[in-house]
């Protein structure tokens, strides 16, 4: 995502940072390497509407 779609927030960054924090703090079976995809599908959708609220509303809050 470029600065053009949301000059207030580097939205890629983000989402992988999101991304990186879910995998660390997983347990059990969920961390095995074999079953993260499974554990990311569970929060795809979810996590794709947050960012884009998030970077939406940044840019209206700060008139861009």
């Amino acid at each position: 995502m470029s600065i053009e779609n949301h000059p207030n927030i580097n939205a890629a960054g983000f989402t992988v940072d999101i991304m990186d924090s879910f995998i660390k703090h997983l347990r059990g079976k969920a961390r095995d390497i074999h079953y993260r995809s499974v554990a990311l599908d569970i929060i795809h959708d979810e996590l794709i509407n947050f960012i884009t609220k998030v970077s939406s509303d940044l840019d209206v809050a700060f008139g861009e």
